[in-house]
């Protein structure tokens, strides 16, 4: 028999949404391990796709900065958009609100940068009462030591410290589901 009493700091996909923050076209040029991110990115959208989870996408000033890249279009059929001029998303009139009006209590975070608009936005969402927790192979920034120090910074206020495949298999918690089968695809393909 299975016991339903789990660990709190376990992301599972009750109450629980993504947040991609800022991935957009004009940094891609300078960003650290590029590539690998995306791929990380691209699995946790996919993700979340198979679990219904909510995807919540932020872009900084998008008239100067572009848009999120192509790459993830295809993964963000019914994600909310928020554009922002503030570092922290929790700045952005209408952001906080929308995470209460869903009732969500865990956010999966990915994006850029790792010491600037990820690091602000968890805190503040560790600030505001959320368990957050950070996809760290799906975060990077320009220079690679700045992740870094934001992943310790990040870690002493209480964020999650994870990855992508942490993060998926949390919420897969039993094999041989539907969500778990597709789930493995995933990692096969």
């Amino acid at each position: 028999m299975v016991s339903n009493s789990r660990h709190p700091e376990l992301f599972t996909d009750e109450n629980s949404l993504v947040l991609l923050i800022d991935f957009q076209e004009r940094f891609i040029p300078v960003l650290h391990k590029n590539d690998e991110t995306v791929k990380n990115i691209k699995l946790l959208l996919s993700g979340a796709n198979i679990y219904t989870l909510p995807i919540i996408v932020t872009e900084q000033v998008p008239e100067k900065l572009g848009s999120t890249i192509s790459d993830f279009k295809e993964y963000l059929h019914g994600a909310k958009f928020f554009y922002k001029k503030t570092m922290s998303c929790c700045g952005q009139v209408g952001f906080l609100e929308e995470l209460k009006n869903r009732n969500i209590k865990r956010i999966a975070v990915c994006g850029i940068e790792a010491h600037v608009c990820v690091l602000q936005t968890s805190l503040d969402l560790i600030h505001n009462g959320f368990q957050v927790h950070l996809a760290c192979d799906a975060v990077t920034t320009r220079v690679p030591y700045n992740k870094e120090i934001a992943i310790g910074k990040m870690k002493s206020a209480g964020v999650i410290i994870s990855s992508v495949e942490t993060l998926l298999f949390e919420m897969a918690y039993m094999a041989g589901t539907e969500e778990f089968k597709k789930l493995q695809q995933l990692f096969k393909s």
